[in-house]
């Protein structure tokens, strides 16, 4: 490309573009700084990101896609529609890319299809990460996955290092067991077939029995030990090496997290709740939820690794944040609220697009409709914490549709080196149960239960947020709506 970029070939091209736009995304301003005098980072990758447009647009990959141009597309939605947007359009591009590279057949085992094998592999890399791109839809977007099982039979990328691999080679070099280039991506995609097999993977047409959520149980247990002894326990080779730990075992804080929503979901069914708020509200799956928070937490604001911290930050938890925002709301005086309000607030202060102000300004795309169910919950928690208490909490920026107007700006700034959150030891199923079997209200609660009924009366539907097809996710119906 350099000597003759005349000639070059425009995937190729594209490819090089998409190179330069993921390096330049996980450097900082000031990395950038040491590296061009002349040009902003900000600069730089818009130039990348134009030449990019240009160059894939040439090579005509709608209708003449190949390896080169997916390669491309997969690490262009990965660093900029994951960390610089992720907006409604990185669901259309990735399902873009999953459809052509159907299309071509890379979801297919290339030794079946007589292919050599180096070219075997890339294309089993490439379409794994795929496979982990598209697993974040529901979470993300409110769109269910566009690659519906992803236990298909097709085996996993090799545990091996890039130099292992070349285009001459006869044969395959065994999986190696030591912590290779390839590990971290072994770990995020087993993480994302776990999340896919226990929480996507349910019955439709009722809520899970306490049976079944034992099994799942069973199932990340097993899973636990397999990872740690196949991946997690190999000796450090970097940060990165910790960072898979911590990637994973968040991935399994959430897991627990939603199957103990599902939990407090089929106990509501038999029982006589005091009022629609409390629909699949308990401490049990709020203590799980602020756990998935606090692990999230870690990574996104570099305790476990510094120079991770661009990619992590992408992995909200939207899941778990809209639950706890929904549990302020009914239950605005109970003391876990006060620690759990500081992990809301890292969280919002984590996401880019909350610090740019983007999504407030952008309300048509998919996650921004996320967003404004978020805002909307985080000012009607606000509010009834002002009802309740008479004391808005300090938070680092007010959502311009609330109505508090007392709360100060940046007050949690500090708190990032806080410890621990030491929540209340859940309660038990049966304990649980018991708080709403009886015909009196609990005793701790009963002073709010007025204020969450007129909360809870007065909450717009997911379909009032400009986002009917979130009414028919499992998930998302699971935690802002308890049914």
């Amino acid at each position: 490309m350099i000597s003759g970029p005349k000639q070059t070939n425009h995937s190729l091209e594209a490819l090089a573009f998409a190179v330069y736009f993921a390096a330049a995304t996980s450097l900082s301003e000031n990395e950038m700084s040491t590296i061009s005098s002349v040009e902003s980072r900000q600069g730089f990758l818009q130039k990348c990101k134009l030449g990019l447009n240009q160059a894939i647009t040439k090579a005509d990959f709608l209708n003449e896609p190949n390896m080169t141009t997916l390669q491309a597309l997969a690490i262009f939605a990965k660093t900029c529609l994951r960390v610089h947007d992720n907006s409604r359009a990185v669901w259309v591009l990735i399902g873009t890319a999953i459809r052509l590279a159907q299309s071509i057949g890379i979801h297919r085992d290339g030794a079946s299809l007589k292919l050599d094998p180096f070219e075997s592999e890339l294309r089993l890399r490439l379409w794994w990460h795929l496979c982990v791109l598209d697993s974040r839809a529901p979470e993300d977007h409110g769109f269910t996955n566009t690659i519906e099982n992803l236990d298909q039979g097709l085996r996993l990328p090799l545990n091996v290092d890039d130099a292992q691999l070349y285009p001459a080679m006869k044969s395959l070099p065994p999986d190696s067991e030591k912590w290779t280039e390839m590990t971290f991506s072994l770990v995020q995609l087993e993480a994302a077939r776990l999340v896919h097999r226990i929480l996507i993977a349910k019955p439709r047409n009722d809520l899970e029995t306490p049976e079944n959520i034992e099994a799942k149980r069973a199932v990340l247990g097993q899973h636990n030990k397999w990872i740690e002894s196949r991946f997690l326990a190999l000796p450090p080779a970097s940060n990165l090496h910790n960072a898979a730990c911590a990637h994973y075992y968040t991935a399994c804080a959430k897991i627990e997290f939603m199957l103990q929503v599902r939990q407090e979901l089929h106990l509501s069914r038999h029982r006589e709740a005091p009022g629609a708020v409390f629909r699949g509200l308990g401490e049990q799956p709020f203590t799980a939820a602020c756990r998935t928070l606090e692990r999230s937490w870690s990574l996104a604001s570099g305790q476990i690794s510094m120079e991770h911290t661009w990619i992590f930050k992408t992995y909200t938890q939207w899941y778990a944040l809209a639950y706890v925002l929904r549990y302020f709301c009914a239950f605005p005086n109970v003391p876990e609220t006060e620690e759990a309000w500081v992990l809301v607030n890292r969280a919002f202060s984590s996401i880019p697009y909350a610090q740019r102000g983007q999504l407030a300004r952008e309300s048509n795309t998919g996650r921004n409709s996320i967003w404004k169910c978020l805002e909307s919950l985080r000012c009607q928690a606000l509010n009834a914490r002002t009802a309740a208490r008479g004391s808005p909490v300090p938070e680092p920026s007010t959502p311009n549709n609330c109505q508090s107007s007392s709360i100060e700006d940046g007050a949690l700034a500090t708190e990032i080196s806080a410890p621990s959150v030491g929540l209340q030891d859940p309660l038990s199923s049966a304990e649980a149960a018991s708080l709403f079997a009886g015909q009196a209200e609990p005793p701790r609660l009963s002073d709010t239960t007025q204020l969450a009924d007129q909360w809870y009366s007065g909450l717009p539907s997911f379909g009032d947020f400009a986002m009917p097809e979130m009414l028919y996710l499992p998930e998302w119906n699971d935690i802002v709506n308890g049914s």
